[in-house]
């Protein structure tokens, strides 16, 4: 048996977000050696939320050199190449001094651990077969297809892969290991993800003779296949994941049910609470008690209000009072604000104004506290009087 930790999705990303981030990584490099994991399997997509790829910042790679070494001081470790990711940038991780060897894969590929391999009496092979971010430009025989002809094309070769390993003589546990998506999984907003990648399908893991199945690229945990399950995210990255965040230890045995366990990570957690400002009984007010939305949010939460209110009360609404009443557990608080337009209102005035800026004006007063400055109004009037003449070929007259 051998004692596997999966992590993937860190997402390491200078900002905000940053601390947190690390603090959820360190539980899971303690955590682990605490556990007595003898595989490290960290499953790519290492920094960056939006840009794909994403090419590490000098202080993401100053933490992830750091938390490397330490997983590796513990036991060897093996890291995927992730959609987010960048090959070479991920090749320095693999030249790090440690005490047990990191294998940085890009390509598909067997490698073959030894468990313990500074003890000889309990040292131990597995073999984990590795599948990087499933590129369609490694996979296609024919690029020229429409897009569901590639992802079928790009599939069948990754089918193809799977057969040729499943051949192969294994004597100790064996592990795959991939961050790619697996057809029917749930997004952490649930979302069901769209055929736009490359898949493999229940069928297709439940056919591969693994001992378990591990993967990343989605950030909600999950089992997909018999012996197959995501990890998920060991932190949030945006509002719409409301799932716990964790890592997995896997007990793994040649011929044996694997034993999964879960570990949640100090993940802050990010909350959205919706407000609506109406009047009812004469009387403007939140439309749902603000004190209940706020005994359901956790201490330290990261929260996002999401207030709707009447562009005609927008300049009494007390938002500012409702946004201290969170903060006063919130770990940070952002305020977005949708003004609901008075339709008619702002119709009859436009439609009786006789110039642009009449209708301009009138649209700004019916904006209330969102409207712009007077100094912004009055810069904003003499641009547009400059269009208009341009727009009528007039010369403008201070320029005679």
């Amino acid at each position: 048996m051998i004692r596997v930790a999966h992590v993937g999705d860190l997402h390491l990303t200078q900002g905000p977000r940053f601390a947190d981030t690390c603090r959820a990584l360190d539980f899971i490099a303690e955590d682990g050696r605490a556990a007595g994991v003898e595989l490290w399997l960290v499953g790519g997509d290492l920094s960056g939320v939006h840009e794909v790829p994403h090419v590490a910042t000098a202080q993401e790679r100053d933490f992830l050199d750091r938390w490397f070494q330490r997983l590796a001081s513990t036991a060897p470790v093996v890291l995927l190449l992730g959609n987010h990711d960048v090959a070479v940038d991920l090749q320095g991780y693999g030249r790090l001094e440690s005490t047990y060897p990191i294998t940085v894969v890009t390509q598909r590929l067997t490698v073959p651990v030894l468990a313990n391999p500074l003890d000889p009496d309990e040292a131990r092979i597995a073999a984990v077969h590795c599948i990087p971010y499933p590129s369609k430009t490694t996979l296609l025989t024919d690029p020229s297809g429409s897009i569901r002809a590639q992802n079928q094309d790009a599939g069948e070769r990754l089918r193809h892969q799977l057969t040729r390993w499943a051949e192969a003589e294994i004597s100790g546990p064996r592990i795959l290991f991939g961050h790619l998506t697996v057809r029917g999984c749930l997004l952490s907003g649930d979302e069901i993800l769209a055929n736009k990648e490359v898949e493999l399908t229940r069928e297709d893991l439940d056919a591969f003779p693994a001992d378990v199945q591990l993967f990343s690229h989605v950030h909600r945990h999950q089992q997909v296949g018999a012996r197959a399950w995501y990890a998920g995210s060991p932190t949030a990255q945006t509002f719409g994941e409301t799932d716990e965040k964790g890592y997995l230890l896997v007990d793994v045995e040649p011929g044996a049910d694997p034993v999964v366990t879960r570990r949640l990570t100090p993940a802050r957690r990010l909350v959205t609470v919706d407000a609506r400002w109406v009047k009812a009984h004469g009387q403007w007010q939140w439309l749902a008690d603000p004190e209940h939305d706020l005994a359901a949010v956790p201490a330290g939460a990261e929260v996002r209000l999401r207030v709707e209110i009447p562009e005609e009360a927008a300049a009494a609404c007390p938002v500012d009072e409702l946004r201290e009443r969170f903060a006063a557990i919130a770990h940070d608080i952002v305020v977005d604000r949708k003004l609901v337009p008075k339709q008619r209102v702002r119709s009859e005035a436009i439609r009786t104004a006789h110039t642009n800026a009449e209708r301009l004006t009138a649209w700004w007063e019916s904006l209330g506290s969102q409207a712009p400055k007077p100094a912004e109004r009055e810069r904003l009037l003499d641009m547009l009087a400059l269009l208009e003449l341009e727009i009528s070929g007039a010369e403008d007259p201070a320029s005679s």
